[in-house]
């Protein structure tokens, strides 16, 4: 791993930040890598403890680091929680953004099933029953949101674009925060089972275009069901 001095221009912090994200991007460091100690990592970049801990904060609150402490700091694969804080800034503080963030999980959500009905292996569609069974059996709407949000994830990694899995993980992530602050209806949680039912058989069969539109009309139902008969407070999610 090369590091370079740096100029003292500028924010120095900042700096630091940049040069330690291009070793991730060039893959000098790759996921699961260790850092340098820190006082050897301060040396070789010419900058104080200081200055170093400020620019390694801001990397591990973007997700690009995890900082243990006693073992040290190591390199992250690609993150959804920078993707989901500013998604969360967003609703929270704009106008018409749910609306927004459910277009957004329309173009992600009608993409990703049409890749995993055609890229699924055995793995996944054992992964999928599971999350099916979850929901079936589930008993609050606590438990009922975490296992659908679990068969849209499975959906997303079966689709084998990592990058859009990410993206997609953070959009859900922020919109589940919606669904648990509305209970379903016994004939909702009923509506919903069978959506997904028909989406995990249009994956099963292989079936692309028979998946996007159990997706698109599982999205309508959630549109209706959660955003039209309730506005959510914004600010107080």
């Amino acid at each position: 791993m090369a590091l370079k001095r740096l100029s003292r221009q500028g924010g120095l912090a900042e700096a630091v930040r940049r040069e330690i994200e291009q070793l991730m991007i060039d893959g000098s460091l790759k996921p699961g890598s260790k850092l340098p100690p820190e006082r050897d990592l301060a040396t070789q970049l010419g900058v104080g403890m200081s200055t170093l801990r400020e620019a390694l904060r801001a990397l591990e609150e973007q997700g690009a680091i995890e900082i243990v402490h006693g073992r040290g700091t190591f390199v992250r694969g690609v993150s959804h929680k920078a993707i989901k804080a500013n998604l969360q800034f967003m609703v929270n503080f704009e106008n018409n953004a749910y609306d927004d963030l459910l277009e957004l999980r329309l173009l992600l959500e009608t993409g990703l099933v049409k890749l995993a009905a055609m890229r699924r292996d055995p793995d996944d569609l054992k992964t999928l029953e599971t999350f099916l069974k979850e929901m079936a059996e589930a008993k609050s709407n606590e438990e009922i949101v975490e296992a659908g949000a679990r068969f849209h994830l499975a959906i997303a990694k079966a689709s084998k674009n990592s990058i859009a899995a990410t993206v997609y993980e953070a959009v859900t992530q922020v919109i589940s925060e919606v669904f648990r602050a509305h209970t379903k209806s016994p004939a909702q949680h009923n509506q919903s089972l069978n959506d997904h039912a028909a989406i995990y058989r249009a994956i099963a069969d292989r079936n692309p275009d028979l998946a996007v539109q159990s997706a698109l009309r599982h999205l309508e139902h959630l549109k209706r069901n959660y955003f039209e008969e309730a506005e959510p407070n914004k600010g107080a999610e």
